[in-house]
This record gives structure tokens, sequence and C-alpha cells, in this order.
């Protein structure tokens, strides 16, 4: 659906959306959105504001995104996490070189991107480090702290069966 700034529907001044369904008619100061829950949940808030604003005949917000990275899970213990954080020059001269810092970072899984001014414009990481920064993430959006520690708790009793099933099978091959 088409919609304005406000994500109000064009031509249903009582209606918005949001999310994937919402294609904004802003022209091309407002470049397409992907279509990931990031920008969703972004517009949530917006939307939420001006349905109070235009129920209380006050000024409606235009959206605005703000891109916060990107998140992929690889299997239960690997992932890739992108954070479009602008690294100096001489950071990341530090990072991608052969010395020590750079060689750690490497082992990481920490990796830069993009020009900075001659440093790089994103970090990415990879393997169980981004595994971890992603379930943090994930955990710290959950709306209550039951509903946190019950998703901590669900991955604590997956872990704890992976771990039991191949210290079962190294028993078993030790015999």
């Amino acid at each position: 659906m088409q919609t304005d700034a406000s994500l109000r529907v064009l031509r249903h001044p009582r209606v918005f959306a949001l999310g994937d369904i919402s294609v904004s008619s802003g022209g091309r100061e407002q470049p397409a959105l992907p279509a990931t829950a990031q920008v969703a949940f972004q517009q949530a808030d917006y939307v939420a504001w001006n349905l109070w604003a235009a129920i209380n005949a006050k000024p409606m917000l235009s959206f605005s995104y703000q891109h916060l990275g990107d998140m992929m899970s690889l299997g239960t213990t690997s992932g890739a996490v992108t954070l479009p954080i602008p690294v100096p020059p001489q950071l990341s001269a530090a990072v991608q070189a052969a010395g020590p810092l750079g060689q750690l970072l490497k082992a990481a899984g920490v990796k830069l991107s993009g020009s900075y001014g001659g440093g790089a414009d994103g970090v990415t990481l990879e393997g169980p480090l981004a595994a971890a920064v992603r379930r943090a993430a994930y955990l710290y959006r959950q709306p209550t702290l039951e509903q946190q520690l019950r998703v901590a708790g669900g991955w604590a009793q997956s872990a704890s069966r992976q771990l039991r099933e191949v210290l079962g099978e190294a028993a078993g091959r030790g015999k």
C-alpha cells in the first residue's frame, strides 16, 4: 500500500500501514526500504505515535529509518552479524595489519569493510562470536524479563541436551 511520510495510507486518512505491505510514496529522497523485521519494528513506534496524534489532532511524525545492521544464524553455534560502525583509520590499519591485534580479531571472527576516510565503515562478526551477539540482541528484544528468562532457559536446556549427546557418543566410542 502506498503511504505518505507518516505511514498513513494514501486516500485513506484513517488507515496506517507498516512492514512489507507499506511502500512510501516519498519519491527520490526516500529510497526503498529493505523488507526486514528491523524496518517494521521501527515503523511500529511511528504508527503508534501517529495514531495517537491523529486521534488527538496533534502533528504526526515522518518515519525515518535507521539501519542498525544485519544478523543471520548459521546453525546453532555460528552466525554472521554486520554492524554499520565507523572505524577510524588508525584502528582499521591496526586491525588489518599482520600484528597480534589483527591476528587476534581475525581468529575471533572480526572483519572490517568499506571505507571511512581510509578506515572502515562496517564491522562484520562471523562464527561463534556472531552467534552469541545475535542471541544477546534477540534476548534483549524480548518484551519482559519473564520472556527473556524463558528463552534463555530454553537455550540452556538445548545446549545441555546437545552436550549430553556429544559426551554419550564419545563415551560409546571409548569402549
